[in-house]
């Protein structure tokens, strides 16, 4: 394989107060020899706090690699260092950036801000300019500008990234499907145990050994606070310290098939900036009929025209494998806790970054179904609230006008939900209802406007596309699909569901 390519980046700083970069440094024309400058570092999410003390959750090293600590922020490692009537000395590679409580030592591989210290495991060289003396690293450098971030010099092509809490119950059987995999490269786990009460951190140490005589290593951390941090907040951390040029998303009470890792590595890399899901097999049986068969039948094309619907993303997170570069680019997990749909908000910013969506159709995934499950914790208002401003945000203002499919009740809520400039939109509801079409209008009382928006109810034949179908898929017998296969309209350009 090809020497992964790294994301450049910068660390910017005002000097308030604090102390500058600490070099030995020596005055007037001293020649330098170029010499390369190394952090053993591992790509990391880390919270800092500005003067309000409002906690600022900042990717370093990759999408953005901005620190910010008690207000000050630092210009350091990348482009051009200057103090002027100065000269840096080639034997004086920095050993310590010091500012305030933000402290990076390479000697020692680690990041502190803060009270947190946070491991690094990449490579950064480092090109430093001080007048006329240069140090310079031997080879290709941190690149991160919003884009990505591989490490340099890692041999892992894929890291099995595994969020635990009180998954004791199922932590053996999910990561003996991880030792049971036939794929032929270089594989690691890393698992974040996010305050588990149970003893699902004991086990998961308990595969060390069996895994390594695998070759499979094992990255395992976590916290023993009261409270759980939450499933984006783990997620974090276990991408944090895992060094794969690939990730494998694994929910700890789901099983991969043993080919899972293999299959979805190969269209990964053929698809860099894209989600790479699966089919999956529901246990117990039939307990999300509806939901798990939209999940696995799914036409390429639907998995980006169907990102509305209450169903969430068109591939579903413990099947999700992605490149880290692309992971870094779109950016962390939502670390907002309990009730956050971390996936979804993910996925939707994944897609406003033009990334892709495709499936592996191969049954990969045993997925659980149980009440103790995070998802749970989501409420519908919540989802509904995100899926409406994408829809609004990615069709409707491209839209000058359009018809709300369905009459009823969720075609009204959704016209309700709108902005005001997009109520102004909607030139009809329509309906295959009778009742509803005699009335003729719907009158929304709530509206401040005098006179009241009446928006007329029409036949599904007298109306005209673009459409928003408000109408639950899989719930007409095949009704509905058929009237929109009859009047030739396009999914994704003449109606998108939002059922």
């Amino acid at each position: 394989m090809s020497s992964p390519q790294r994301c450049p980046g910068e660390l910017e700083e005002e000097c308030n107060e604090a102390k500058r970069v600490c070099f030995s440094l020596q005055h007037e024309d001293i020649t330098v020899e170029p010499q390369a400058v190394t952090l053993e570092c591992r790509p990391v999410i880390m919270e800092s706090r500005d003067d309000s003390n409002e906690v600022k959750h900042n990717a370093v090293g990759a999408s953005a690699a901005t620190l910010g600590s008690i207000g000050v922020t630092k210009k350091a490692l990348v482009d051009n260092v200057e103090f002027k009537g100065t000269t840096m000395e080639s034997a004086a590679v920095f050993d310590t950036l010091e500012e305030n409580s933000a402290t990076m030592e390479s000697s020692v591989d680690k990041l502190q801000s803060t009270d947190e210290t946070l491991g690094w495991n990449m490579v950064l060289h480092v090109a430093l300019r001080f007048n006329n003396a240069t140090v310079e690293s031997g080879s290709a450098a941190v690149n991160s500008t919003g884009a990505c971030e591989t490490v340099e010099g890692s041999n892992i092509q894929v890291s099995v990234i595994i969020p635990v809490y009180n998954a004791a119950n199922w932590l053996d059987e999910c990561l003996q499907a991880v030792s049971d995999q036939d794929f032929q490269g270089t594989l690691e786990i890393s698992v974040f145990d996010d305050g588990s009460m149970d003893n699902s951190r004991e086990i998961a140490e308990s595969w060390r050994e069996r895994l390594r005589m695998r070759g499979v290593t094992m990255a395992i951390s976590g916290h023993n606070t009261d409270r759980p941090r939450g499933v984006g907040f783990a997620k974090n951390k276990a991408v944090a310290q895992s060094s794969g040029q690939y990730l494998c998303f694994q929910d700890a009470d789901d099983v991969m098939m043993p080919q899972r890792v293999r299959l979805q590595y190969e269209a990964a890399v053929l698809n860099p900036n894209t989600i790479v899901g699966c089919q999956v097999r529901r246990v117990p049986e039939g307990s999300t009929e509806r939901y798990t068969r939209w999940i696995n039948t799914l036409t390429p094309e639907q998995l980006l025209t169907q990102v509305y619907t209450s169903h969430g993303p068109t591939v579903v997170m413990p099947t999700w494998f992605c490149s880290r570069c692309w992971f870094q680019k779109v950016g962390p997990f939502d670390e907002g806790g309990k009730g956050v749909p971390e996936d979804l908000l993910w996925f939707y910013q994944s897609l406003r970054r033009g990334g892709g969506v495709i499936r592996v159709d191969e049954c990969l995934l045993i997925y659980r179904y149980h009440e103790q499950a995070a998802t749970h914790s989501v409420l519908e208002e919540t989802i509904w609230s995100l899926r409406v401003d994408f829809l609004q945000e990615r069709v409707l203002r491209q839209w000058g006008s359009f018809t709300i499919w369905n009459a009823g009740k969720q075609g009204r809520k959704l016209y309700r939900s709108l902005t005001s400039t997009n109520q102004k939109k909607v030139k009809a509801f329509c309906d295959v209802d009778e009742n509803k079409i005699k009335k003729g209008f719907y009158t929304y009382e709530e509206s401040k406007e005098r006179p009241k928006p009446r928006i007329p109810v029409l036949h599904y034949r007298d109306s005209s596309p673009p459409f928003i179908v408000c109408v639950k898929l899989d719930m007409t017998g095949g009704v509905l699909e058929e009237i929109l296969l009859s009047l030739s309209l396009t999914e994704g350009v003449d109606y998108y569901h939002f059922n």
